[in-house]
């Protein structure tokens, strides 16, 4: 973990790089309460998302992954493989808070992600951080970091319960 980001430190980006304000076509918030924030993230094929930041350390889970540019500071920093199939199951990744950066979808199909925050790791819930222009809470932050666990278990047991949250939402959206 970056020491920098991971401390009480005040956040230097201003409010208008949070991923609500400034990347809003691939940043919706699913749900915001006093515990949790869940934000969905799609990115479209061919589409490259404006720069942004997420001033909270958040759990992604990543259900239909794409092959992806990512862009730090508008340097870019990595290309992810492309895969020669999709595999089954959900990945999640732990991510510190994310600096000014930008993910562009180079793949055919879209990319999908659920990101997490517990009001725990964020200042995001406290009613002093609301953005005083929407009134929503503001998104999390900082450099990527990552540890990753591909899920292939069942849907009822472990990180498999997850994969059943998304699929039970999607369920829903489409009746």
């Amino acid at each position: 973990m970056s020491h920098s980001m991971t401390t009480q430190q005040p956040w230097p980006w201003p409010e208008t790089m949070d991923a609500l304000l400034a990347a809003p076509a691939s940043h919706r918030v699913l749900l915001n309460n006093d515990r949790v924030r869940v934000l969905e993230v799609v990115i479209e094929p061919g589409a490259r998302e404006p720069e942004h930041t997420h001033q909270a350390a958040s759990l992604m889970i990543l259900d239909e992954p794409a092959q992806i540019r990512y862009y730090l500071g508008g340097t870019l920093r990595l290309e992810s493989q492309k895969r020669s199939g999709t595999l089954p199951g959900v990945r999640m990744h732990w991510l510190e808070p994310e600096g000014p950066h930008s993910v562009e979808n180079i793949a055919q199909q879209r990319y999908h992600a659920i990101a997490s925050n517990s009001s725990s790791a964020s200042a995001m819930l406290s009613p002093d951080s609301r953005s005083p222009s929407t009134g929503q809470d503001r998104p999390g932050t900082g450099p990527a970091t990552s540890s990753c666990i591909e899920e292939r278990g069942s849907p009822t047991s472990g990180h498999g319960a997850a994969r059943a949250a998304i699929v039970s939402r999607r369920a829903g959206a489409t009746q």
